[in-house]
């Protein structure tokens, strides 16, 4: 049957419900009797009696009707949520109209109890549910059938599939359907005529649940109006309006078209005036609405916009924002500034394209390096999902604005920081990060509190993390620092409420603080990972045709087509023009990078660049695969190899900063810091380059025009920190916008509107984004007009911040009902720390809210929209349209759903919109239109509003009586009294019919006026034939010609005496002949005028010829069967004689009158034949056999040998007897047991068992069975098959050792246990086959052969050597037995795939545990291992800040075979087997101070690999100036200087310098030397100075430096005072303390200026080594220590061989043997000897100078002499 006529039928059985059977032809006109006339006029004495009122009322309601009189509200109940305003306000002023008893309020109160219109199931149950099952169950709640729910009581319930409307979850409660709430999708019901059942008044105890509505709206004030309504909805009348949606007619939908067709032909066919629209617009505006029905929204006409050109992509020049009807305005902004509308086509939200504000404020970039402060990168996190217990991840984010912060001091707030706007008050993030000037060496704590989330990075490194969402409330961190720079990065998310941030710390010489703004820079001139950083283009030069290369690689840029006028100064120094012509820089190298990093600052000149004008390219092929280059193309910036990859945009003149990174297959792009694309190329691809090139293409062929600055290379792929790190070379510094404030800039249109619009609502929306540093806000302004212009009404939405994705501004309105133009603007806000970027508008919509009806009073709706209900709060978004808008409209009572409910689950106007109009309420009329409960339906309204409860009339038959006697065949009179209720004329039939036969006896027409009309109480007389003497039990009925409510009133019972004598019509037994022990009915039939009092019957039985004996009756009372009828049964004994049975029947009537009459050969007594039946086998035959049915032959199920069998036979027979011999069962094979009687309840049924055994083992052939007589003849025979019983497997898994394991790990020590139990064949052998399937691998088939004296088998589990996946092990095993039957059994048991187990993981050297490590150490990593599966590889690394050195597998620990150092913990746990690896620990200089770790990892077969790794501390050992001795200063003497240095990491890598200033400050000598030869820790150094005569009685400072290969410097300083001058006679005016002759003077003058320019370049290589390192490493320069010069020249002047020592008495003559222990160090031996032959040096007296001249020339003269012998 289809839906339509599904419909017509269940609306006809509605119809049908309200009219009356059809009339019997017997009814003739009402006789009325005028009461006033006939009855006792006086008063009532005792009780009330309705036949004697006085005086008689003839009125049935002379009150009158009114809405609360006509409408019982006794059984509605109302639902309060105390913690809601809303709730209580609605709640209370519905108790206080519907007068609803107290105890029918029911309150929620308890604290925490949801007020939002969302819950979930937990909230349901904890708040709602449970404390209403509970006042259900405490209260009278006897005849409560409604619930009425408000605004502040949830309106849904959360979840999957058990998601529901809060309302249908509640009507279930308590009732027949309690147990159905919770559960999943939907169940149904039983009212109404969906469910076939007459359409009738509703009541709980019938049906099972409650009737639900909800009193609510957009505001209280809607809600209370419902009440209001609904008060005056009684009588009112309107227009039925059906709107047919005919885009719906395709398949799933078309039924509900349909319904609406069938809707209009009932309402039609009742009378009521119906509006069907067949057509495609949407019907709205209609006045006197009482009932409606459409799809709503789902109508393809309900979402069309109304607004012309909404999207801006009908271009037309005539208008002045060049896009037709539309204008714009712009702010005015300052001459550096600009604001520009433009539309675009390349960011849009639909359509073609969209309208572009961009806006850029005055903007510097100034270079980083040596810039005081933080770089703070803000983001705004409105609409960003992330984890709190974690950060988010920003690298992929372009910052919503950056700015300098001073330092980080923030306490707890809710404003936003100075410089940021509102967006940044909750939901925001940040990135703080610059370097760290750390004070002084040591162990420094640092400390970050916040309020919400952060995290701190040192050098790379987390350090403190504070996840979470929480108050201020701080974490710390402890590393150890050298004095200087070092990196940090803070990142801090912030959800609601405050916010706050503070970075301190607490180290040497520093307390607990806020770290200073002193302290920080945003960044340094060191490089990420600068030792493998390959290539540095800096471009410093200046000028010239080569670009000097600071990299490790030493590749120079030669330049071409540039000239000076090329080298430029930009924010970070100097930089390098390309004039977009044939400006080149090219390298030729020989690099191999399998990773690669290319970072660069770029900035072009325009956007007008040829395509593939490149920044950078790698080789010479073109659209090779095997090169890249950064270029330009279409505006972008791109990387380009064969594939073209965007970065972004090209902003003219402004640095930009592109980053690449190659990592291992992965390509990642970085702009200005952020990761703007990641993408794959095949590993490898780039790992022969042999040529770079700066301004041109591969292809030689575009050229760049702009500048190039900070080009580097490194051959490791950076990691995203580090990328930002070089971000911030080059920062902006904008100024406020000039164009700030609020609707400073505006998008207008007008609309007229069409006349069938005006009055509506409507619905404005508009869409915004924002691209780069800009923030601001959008919203709409709509202005309604009339036709001279004057604004009637504006309707303003709220503001919509701009995000960097689509946002929607949605404005719900209802202009003046006058207007008849929209003046539509779009109004932008725009903050002042906007800076470079644009903001988007595109895709303005404006609908009418439809329908907009004049509704009237007590009109209800329905739409077929999924989700119509979803929200009753101002602002709901119109995915859908709402029910809300219906109600603001002025609709009484509508239903909605509040989540998908399907179709099906909508209710059929055909059903809820005709039973309304047949006088049913709002509740029943939507509950019959549907059957689905715990759904999503919620139904809005007074549950008991009922306009058309006037069409029905209410008959009460208040009493019936008999008028006189009553005889049998005479015609007797029945007064009924009858009055209307109701506010209809009743137009019916008054029936009057037996009770038994339902014999309509008459049936009279009856009209009555309603019932506030005179004439509407009354009664009537009807004449009836009783059909039968005795009492006469009669129902007088009102039977309905018009509709009618209440049905309960038309019936009244009535029992009449009619009188006549008793007559006995038949007597008879209903069985012709009956065997002994038998039994049959035997009836007597008679009547009386009173009716019959008893019955008896008598019988006996009589051979042939024999008469009536009257002594020998037997007798028996008889009941009635109906007012004519008496029966018993006659039961024969089964000893009786065999004859005919006479039998006699005595009636007696209710006055003790009887009647006898006599009945001969009623039925013949015989004898009873015996059936037998069986033999019945237990086990093969039914459990439930009868006893007395016949049996199959060969039945298909057969016995089992191992069980024993009961075999049964039975005999039916009436008269047997239990003296006869028993049976005798026989079979042809196995034991047959003694034979026992089995009483029956059954009469004459008898049953004889006996039980069958088999032998266990014995063949399968047929039983065959024999049931014989004691005499052996032939009862029942039978055969039966032998069924083999199949062998039972079980299959369990244990260890080796017998175990039981729950699942496997496949290490080789498991196996499988196969047990075979055979019941019918036992010890028996068992063949087969056993299969084991690991996952990942392929099947293992083995054989079974289980022999009888075992009864299982083990199969081991072998550990495979091939690679495995998790899983499960499936096991299965199958087999025959004995006689071939099969056996199976499956087990699947988990399979874990266990990494391997790291028990042991230490460092240690020969003395213990190795915590810190130096770079001279040796030390071995040590490593226990367990793994369940093959180990597959296994290695180590010493890894640091992204550097990693491999520690090479050893065979044995540093120790070797001694005994393991006792501080080296190396003990396993007990249980397991280890597996020794060891690892050689040493530094080497790639790695440098500070954190590293010891990372082991290993990996099995299966590809599972297990990583630890074990923290150590990297360090260099200092220099150490174990002893310094001086000999006596005194002039003309030597002065003798002994230094002891010491270093751990090894001599051959230090550089010592030896200065000696004099008295005035004045450089004496100095000197640089090898600390040591390669492979000495510990070394002396020995310095020799000749003192002149005129330092006597002076002050000499001396100062000696060590530096390591870190350029780490140790000092030494001291001061020695110089005895006095020998005395002289001849001494000169001016001494000097130059010792040299003249000419040396000289030559010193010339070879001081030759230091001096030596000192130049050997600070500026000791400068760049130090800015190389890091900027952590800023020690002062050798030249800054205590103001001493620096050492300038590397002359040897230290001596490490054996030298002179004055402080070794006993070795002196001999250690100054040799020529470098007498010619001062720098000098030659001729040098020396001239020196010697010159002039008296000045300051020498001559004197002295002879002296000296002369112990010096022997010296040499005995040094030059041969040895003796």
């Amino acid at each position: 049957m289809s839906t339509k006529a599904c419909s017509i039928a269940f609306v006809t059985l509605l119809l049908a419900s309200l009219l009356p059977l059809v009339p019997s032809p017997m009814q003739r006109g009402v006789n009325t009797v005028e009461l006033d006339d006939v009855r006792f006029s006086g008063f009532v004495v005792g009780d009330q009696d309705v036949w004697n009122e006085t005086p008689w009322p003839r009125t049935a309601v002379p009150e009158g009707f009114t809405y609360d009189s006509v409408i019982d509200y006794s059984d509605v109940g109302v639902l309060i949520n105390n913690l809601s305003e809303e709730s209580r306000t609605i709640g209370w002023a519905y108790v206080a109209a519907r007068n609803v008893s107290l105890d029918r309020v029911f309150i929620f109160n308890a604290s925490g109890t949801p007020t939002g219109e969302t819950i979930n199931r937990d909230q349901f149950d904890t708040y709602f549910a449970s404390p209403f099952l509970e006042m259900l169950q405490n209260r009278s709640s006897n005849g409560l059938n409604y619930l009425v729910t408000t605004k502040g009581i949830p309106l849904r319930i959360s979840g999957g599939n058990n998601k529901a409307s809060f309302d249908q979850e509640l009507s279930l409660l308590g009732g027949a359907y309690n147990s159905t709430v919770g559960g999943d999708y939907y169940g149904t019901h039983t009212y109404g005529p969906l469910a076939g059942k007459a359409m009738e008044p509703f009541s709980r105890s019938k049906y099972g649940f409650f009737l639900v509505t909800r009193l609510t709206g957009y505001t209280v004030e809607t809600a209370l109006d419902l009440i209001e309504r609904a008060n005056n909805s009684l009588g009112q009348r309107g227009n039925f309006v059906l709107d047919l949606a005919t885009n719906r007619n395709e398949s799933g939908y078309k039924f509900w078209n349909d319904d609406l067709y069938t809707a209009n032909s009932t309402l039609s066919g009742m009378g009521w005036p119906v509006l069907f629209d067949e057509e495609t617009d949407f019907l709205t505006n209609v006045s006197n609405v009482m009932g409606y029905a459409s799809w709503g929204s789902n109508d393809g006409d309900w979402n069309r916009n109304h607004l012309p050109n909404s999207g801006f992509d009908t271009l037309d020049g005539a208008w002045q924002s060049g896009s037709r009807y539309w204008t714009h305005t712009s702010p005015t902004v300052a001459p550096v500034d600009d604001f520009n509308w433009t539309y675009q086509t390349s960011t849009k939200q639909g359509g073609n394209g969209a309208f572009e504000a961009s806006l850029r404020t005055d903007c510097n970039q100034d270079g980083g390096k040596g810039l005081r402060g933080i770089y703070g990168e803000y983001f705004d996190n409105d609409g960003v999902s992330f984890s709190t217990a974690s950060m988010p991840t920003l690298i992929d984010r372009q910052p919503d604005r950056i700015q300098i912060e001073a330092n980080l001091d923030h306490g707890s707030s809710n404003n936003a920081y100075s410089g940021l706007d509102d967006r940044f008050k909750v939901n925001w993030g940040a990135r703080f990060s610059g370097l760290v000037d750390v004070p002084h060496t040591g162990t420094w704590t640092f400390f970050i509190d916040s309020d919400d989330g952060s995290e701190l990075w040192l050098n790379g490194d987390s350090l403190v993390t504070n996840y979470g969402s929480h108050g201020m409330r701080e974490r710390s961190g402890q590393v150890n620092l050298t004095e200087g720079l070092h990196e940090f990065r803070i990142e801090f998310f912030q959800g609601n409420g405050p916010h706050g941030l503070k970075f301190l710390w607490e180290g040497p010489n520093t307390s607990k603080a806020v770290i200073p703004a002193s302290a920080f820079y945003v960044t340094g001139n060191v490089a990420p990972q600068p030792n493998r950083l390959v290539h540095h283009w800096a471009f410093e030069d200046g000028n010239g045709t080569e670009a000097s290369d600071s990299g490790t690689g030493g590749a120079n840029l030669t330049l071409s087509g540039t000239d000076n006028n090329s080298w430029r100064s930009c924010p970070d120094g100097g930089c390098l023009w390309f004039d977009g012509t044939n400006d080149v820089a090219r390298t030729e190298v020989e690099d191999y990078a399998g990773n690669l990093t290319v970072s660069q600052w770029v900035w072009a000149n325009t956007t007008a660049q040829t395509t593939y004008a490149s920044t950078l390219a790698v080789n010479d092929q073109a659209g090779s695969n095997g090169s890249f280059q950064h270029m330009i193309s279409n505006n972008q910036w791109r990387l380009h190899n064969n594939q073209t990859k965007p970065f972004g945009d090209v902003v003219p003149q402004r640095w930009t900063h592109l980053a690449t990174v190659f990592d291992d297959g992965e390509v990642r792009q970085y702009m200005d810091g952020v990761l703007v694309n990641d993408d794959t190329y095949p590993n490898g691809t780039y790992t022969n380059i042999d040529l770079y090139k700066l301004g041109v293409n591969r292809a030689g062929s575009a050229y760049f025009e702009g500048m190039i600055d900070e080009v580097m290379v490194w051959d490791v792929a950076l990691e995203d920190d580090e990328i930002v790190r070089l971000r911030r070379t080059i920062v902006d510094n904008c100024t406020l916008y000039s164009g700030a404030g609020n609707d400073v800039a505006t998008l207008e249109t007008s609309y007229s509107i069409p006349s069938e619009l005006s009055g509506h609502a409507w619905n404005i929306h508009v869409h915004g984004k924002r691209e780069g540093e800009v923030n601001g806000a959008f919203a709409l302004v709509v202005e309604g007009t009339d036709g001279a212009g004057t604004v009637l009404s504006t309707n303003t939405s709220n503001d919509r911040t701009f995000t960097t994705s689509w946002a929607t501004e949605t404005m719900r309105m209802r202009p003046d009902a006058n207007a008849t133009e929209f003046n539509i603007r779009i109004a932008l806000d725009i903050e002042a720390t906007a800076t470079v970027g644009s903001f988007f508008i595109d895709s303005v919509v404006l609908r009418p809210i439809r329908p907009h009806m004049e509704w009237v009073d007590g009109s209800i709706a329905d739409t077929a929209v999924s989700t119509g209900a979803r929200s009753f709060e101002w602002g709901t978004s119109y995915g859908q349209s709402l029910v809300a808008d219906l109600l603001e409209d002025g609709v009484s009572g509508v239903k909605g759903y509040v989540y998908e409910p399907y179709l099906t689950a909508v209710g059929l106007p055909s059903t809820f919109l005709p039973t309304y109009a047949s006088g049913y309420n709002l509740a029943e009329s939507h509950a019959a239109a549907n059957l689905y409960t715990s759904w999503m339906g919620v139904v809005v309204g007074d549950p008991k509003m009922a306009p058309y409860t006037n069409v029905l009339h209410d008959v009460n038959v208040v009493a019936a009586r008999s008028v006189g006697g009553v005889n049998l065949g005479e015609p007797a009179t029945v007064e009924v009294l009858l009055e209307n209720l109701g506010m209809a004329r009743s137009n019916g039939t008054l029936e009057i019919r037996t009770v038994l036969g339902n014999t309509l006896l008459n049936a009279d027409y009856v009209t009555l006026p309603p019932g506030d009309e005179i004439g509407s109480r009354t009664s009537v007389n009807v004449s009836i034939v009783p059909p039968n003497s005795g009492y006469l039990d009669l129902r007088v009925r009102y039977v309905n010609a018009t509709p009618e409510r209440n049905y309960a009133n038309n019936l009244r019972s009535l029992s009449v005496e009619v009188n006549a004598p008793p007559v006995i019509n038949d007597v008879y037994c209903s069985a012709s002949s009956l065997a002994r022990g038998g039994y049959t009915i035997c009836s007597v039939e008679a009547s009386d005028d009173t009716g019959i009092a008893g019955a008896t019957l008598e019988w006996q039985i009589l051979a042939e010829n024999q008469t009536i004996d009257e002594s020998n009756w037997s007798s028996a009372f008889m009941g009635e069967a109906s007012p004519s009828r008496w029966e018993t049964t006659l039961v024969v004994p089964a000893d009786a004689p065999l004859g005919s049975v006479t039998v006699r029947a005595n009636v007696t009537d209710v006055h003790n009158i009887t009647a006898s009459a006599t009945s001969e050969n009623v039925t013949q007594v015989v004898d009873a034949p015996p059936t037998w039946f069986g033999p019945h086998a237990s086990g093969v035959d039914p459990a439930g056999w009868n006893n007395a049915s016949f049996l199959p032959n060969k039945p298909a199920v057969g016995l089992y040998r191992h069980l024993s069998t009961a075999l049964t036979a039975c005999v039916m027979d009436a008269d047997y007897s239990l003296d006869s011999p028993a049976p005798v069962f026989m079979t042809n094979r196995g034991v047959v047991g003694n034979v026992s009687y089995v009483a029956q309840s059954a009469t004459s049924l008898y049953c004889y068992t006996a039980n069958l055994t088999l032998e266990k083992g014995s063949g399968l052939e047929d039983v065959d069975v024999e049931v014989r007589t004691a005499s052996g003849s032939l009862l029942l025979q039978r055969s039966l098959r032998v069924a083999d019983q199949a062998p039972q497997l079980h299959l369990s898994v244990e260890t080796t050792t017998g175990e039981a394991l729950d699942r496997v790990v496949g290490n080789g020590e498991e196996r499988v246990r196969i047990e075979v139990t055979d019941l019918d064949d036992p010890e028996t052998p068992f063949v087969g086959d056993a299969t084991l399937r690991w996952p990942g691998g392929e099947p293992i088939q083995l054989p079974l052969d289980i022999s009888p004296s075992e009864g299982f088998a083990l199969v081991p589990l072998d550990q495979l050597m091939i690679a495995l996946e998790a899983g499960e092990l499936g096991i299965s095993a199958e087999g025959r037995g004995q006689h071939g039957a099969t056996a199976t059994a499956n087990l699947n048991i988990p399979f874990l795939l266990t990494p391997p187990a790291i028990l042991v993981f230490e460092a240690c050297d020969g003395n213990g545990r190795v915590e810190n490590m130096t770079f001279g150490q040796l030390a071995t990593l040590v490593v226990g291992v367990s793994s369940d599966r093959p180990i597959q590889s296994s290695s180590a690394q010493l890894t640091q800040s992204g550097w990693a050195i491999v520690a090479p597998a050893v065979g044995e620990p540093v120790w070797g075979s001694e005994q393991t150092p006792a501080d080296c913990p190396l003990e396993p746990p007990a249980d397991q087997v280890v597996e020794w690896l060891y690892f050689r620990l040493k530094l080497d200089n790639s790695l440098v101070d500070g954190a590293g770790r010891a990372v082991f990892s290993i990996s099995d077969l299966d590809g599972l690999v297990k990583a630890q790794s074990l923290d150590l501390q990297f360090q260099h050992a200092p220099t150490l100036y174990d002893d310094v001795e001086f000999s006596d200063p005194v002039p003309g003497t030597d002065l003798y200087t002994n230094v002891t240095v010491s270093d751990l990491d090894g001599l051959e890598q230090v550089i010592c310098a030896y200065n000696l200033y004099g008295n005035d400050g004045g450089l004496l000598t100095q000197s640089v030397v090898q600390a040591g030869p390669e492979g000495v820790f510990s070394n002396k150094l020995t310095y020799r100075y000749p003192v002149a005569i005129s330092l006597g009685n002076s002050t000499l400072a001396v100062n000696i430096t060590c530096m390591d290969e870190l350029s780490q410097p140790f000092y030494f300083n001291a001061s020695l005072e110089v005895g006095p001058s020998p005395n002289c006679l001849d001494c000169e005016a001016n001494g000097s303390a130059d010792q040299r002759p003249s000419s040396e003077v000289e030559a010193s003058n010339h070879g001081r200026l030759i230091a001096a320019g030596a000192l130049i370049v050997l600070a500026a290589c000791v400068g760049w080594i130090l800015r190389r390192r890091s900027d952590a490493d800023d020690e002062p320069a050798w030249g800054e220590e205590e103001g001493l010069n620096p050492l300038l020249n590397t002359e040897n002047l230290f001596d490490e061989d054996a030298a002179s020592d004055v402080f070794d008495s006993d070795e002196t003559a001999e250690e100054t043997q040799a020529t470098t222990d007498i010619v001062p160090h720098g000098w030659t031996v001729e040098e020396f000897t001239t020196w010697l032959e010159g002039p008296v040096p000045d300051g020498w007296t001559p004197s002295q100078w002879a002296a000296y001249v002369e112990t010096s020339t022997a010296a040499l003269s005995a040094q030059n002499q041969p040895a003796e012998g």
